[in-house]
């Protein structure tokens, strides 16, 4: 295995790469760079050494610990024949790596190796070592930290933009209008507590002056309620025409004025009918046409009790089926969700796996070139980094990360899109069929509704101020 003996960081002002191998005896434990002979360059041809360096720094680690096969014990100041010679006397080989960037840092690593195995992973290592060990100057680093830092939104900035969108306006009101049916709610249970019938004096009573007089103020609130939903209604209103238009389009366009109209038969018109996008424009324009209508209820201009029973009962109706269908495709879109990320990962794990075999190939073969070529100390080889085929790898790898990211957002949004339908259904069953519930869970579901909702397009506005 190869060992890692030394990481060391220098100043010098030049860009320098040194791969050596040199033979080392495994069973020797300690080599002593006093013992060792000097070697001059016919030395070191004669033991077919080839030594490949752009330019190499006149010291190196002061301090390098002993490896677990074999050990050399450097001095501050040393050249490339010290090198040489602390190691001439052995059998297998040693690498030793210097990179040094021309941004005032380095990195240096000594590894041995005694068998074709270890030759292979102290090859991942040189390999790896532009990849994981190169680092920015320090004044690098803090740019680089401050253009990769996320950009910080206010809180108020994100209320403002949420705001300026209709859909933003009625959730915010939602969650107003809600809040207050809570309030109310508990006022009335305090009042009701703490009436002349049911009151007993104690002490610890008087101490709650402040919460009487809190619920006496929210008890005055009780009439905004209904102008929020008025409200939330005015920004609903005026797209039941659109709606109407959008849906006969698509009708007329699929069976009037669709010359192969006479072709559909009783067996592909249920299909039709039964199509997202027809049940999606006609149940919209069933819940706009009584949504809307109600309004005229609550702004006085139509009286009619009967008729304002109808027009209730129709619009909880179609809100209602509104709720299953949302419901019904949140479902099969979150299903689709979790199928593609489930792909995007199982293809992840397999082009990972598909790069580290390419880096075991490229390693065998240039260990097995170096081997017939007697030593060698550098091969472009393992400058892996130059591969295209890597390279190509690693930006595919990329950008499926950037896919995963991408669908996990996605599926947190539906999440929270599910969380909101199933608090809908909740609270509009009740009011559909009448059901005798808790008034407060009935008011809950509402305010999880309104919350969810604004949560949603928090989120939304948040992301999107962040891109721009």
């Amino acid at each position: 295995m190869s060992n890692n003996i030394a990481n060391h960081t220098d100043n010098a002002d030049f860009e320098s790469q040194v791969l050596i191998s040199l033979p080392i005896d495994s069973k020797q434990d300690k080599t002593d760079n006093t013992n060792s002979s000097k070697i001059d360059s016919d030395s070191i041809n004669k033991n077919n050494l080839n030594i490949t360096t752009t330019e190499l720094p006149n010291s190196l680690p002061s301090s390098i610990p002993n490896s677990r096969r074999s050990s050399t014990s450097l001095t501050n100041k040393i050249d490339t024949k010290s090198i040489v010679s602390a190691a001439t006397n052995n059998k297998n080989s040693i690498m030793i790596s210097y990179n040094h960037a021309p941004s005032n840092s380095s990195s240096f690593s000594l590894s041995s190796s005694s068998s074709t195995e270890d030759v292979n992973s102290l090859h991942k290592n040189v390999i790896n070592q532009k990849d994981t060990n190169f680092d920015f100057p320090q004044t690098n680093k803090k740019k680089l930290n401050s253009i990769q830092k996320k950009l910080v939104i206010p809180f108020h900035r994100i209320i403002l933009a949420m705001l300026d969108q209709v859909s933003g306006k009625n959730h915010i009101a939602k969650v107003i209008q809600f809040t207050i049916r809570l309030l109310l709610m508990y006022s009335d249970h305090i009042i009701k507590k703490y009436s002349n019938n049911n009151i007993k004096l104690k002490n610890s009573l008087f101490l709650r002056t402040n919460l009487l007089l809190s619920t006496q103020i929210f008890y005055r609130l009780k009439d905004a309620p209904p102008f929020i939903s008025l409200y939330r209604q005015f920004l609903r209103v005026g797209k039941t025409p659109f709606r109407f238009l959008d849906f006969y389009n698509y009708f007329s366009s699929n069976t009037l004025k669709n010359p192969n109209a006479k072709n559909i038969n009783n067996n592909n018109f249920p299909n039709f009918l039964f199509s997202d996008k027809f049940l999606s424009l006609s149940i919209g324009t069933y819940y706009g046409i009584f949504d809307e209508i109600s309004l005229f209820f609550k702004l006085g201009i139509l009286k009619d009790k009967k008729l304002k029973k109808r027009v209730s009962y129709h619009e909880s109706f179609s809100w209602y089926l509104d709720i299953l269908f949302t419901l019904k495709n949140q479902l099969r879109d979150y299903s689709i969700l979790q199928n593609k990320k489930q792909h995007l990962s199982i293809e992840k794990k397999i082009k990972l796996r598909t790069l580290y075999h390419s880096r075991d190939l490229v390693s065998s073969t240039s260990i097995s070139s170096n081997l017939t070529n007697s030593f060698s100390f550098s091969s472009p080889s393992l400058h892996n980094n130059r591969n295209p085929r890597r390279s190509t790898s690693i930006d595919n790898l990329k950008h499926i990360d950037e896919k995963l990211v991408q669908l996990d957002y996605e599926i947190k949004m539906m999440k929270l899109s599910l969380l909101k339908t199933l608090c809908d259904f909740y609270f509009d069953s009740v009011d559909l069929f009448n059901l005798k519930f808790n008034p407060f869970f009935y008011t809950i579901s509402g305010f999880g509704a309104g919350f969810l909702s604004a949560l949603k397009v928090y989120i939304e506005t948040k992301r999107d101020l962040e891109n721009k």
